[in-house]
């Protein structure tokens, strides 16, 4: 995909367009409206022959980048690149949140409001430690290592409304000083 003619999408302050990111067995491809689906399915296939890999279409998702008018006529006409897109391939509509390796990504997408549901979970794992009654010590190495270090690169890369930092923040000190009020 690097070398092929395929012409990704512009990144500010980057030399080279944005073509392609991979993470474990997730895979971002950038492409631009006027780049050739033809040559992406090649690349694509190329890859999985060579590396024994599947491609998994039906948990491929398309988020369409460009202007509404352009974004809203990848949706209704399912088309891409000149190419129309198979039924099972999932395409984002402005305001759908698309996560891409744990970042909600999409045009339109209020990342704070899934906060909420972090928020939700973090408190159900230190429900759950504290019904095994650990240590101050323990709870914070709780606290640190399954409920910070989950949420710290979601914070990093969607950022964190003031509101949901001070719920968080209030949430990790009720369940390390056990809702009583901590020494400093």
């Amino acid at each position: 995909l690097r070398r092929s003619r395929i012409e990704g999408l512009p990144i500010h302050r980057m030399i080279d367009n944005a073509k392609v990111s991979s993470f474990a067995d997730d895979t971002t491809l950038y492409v631009k409206e006027t780049d050739d689906y033809q040559i992406i399915d090649e690349c694509l296939d190329l890859f999985c022959a060579a590396s024994t890999a599947k491609f998994n279409h039906e948990k491929t998702e398309i988020i369409p980048v460009g202007t509404k008018t352009f974004r809203e006529s990848v949706v209704q006409t399912r088309t891409l690149c000149g190419k129309r897109l198979s039924d099972e391939i999932k395409i984002a509509t402005d305001g759908t949140a698309v996560r891409i390796l744990g970042a909600w990504q999409g045009n339109g997408v209020d990342a704070s409001e899934k906060w909420d549901e972090i928020l939700e979970k973090q408190l159900k794992v230190m429900k759950l430690w504290a019904n095994s009654y650990p240590s101050a010590l323990a709870r914070a190495r709780i606290a640190k290592a399954l409920v910070v270090s989950r949420a710290f690169f979601l914070m990093t890369v969607n950022g964190i409304s003031k509101k949901h930092l001070e719920m968080m923040e209030k949430n990790i000190r009720n369940f390390i000083w056990q809702g009583k009020k901590g020494p400093i």
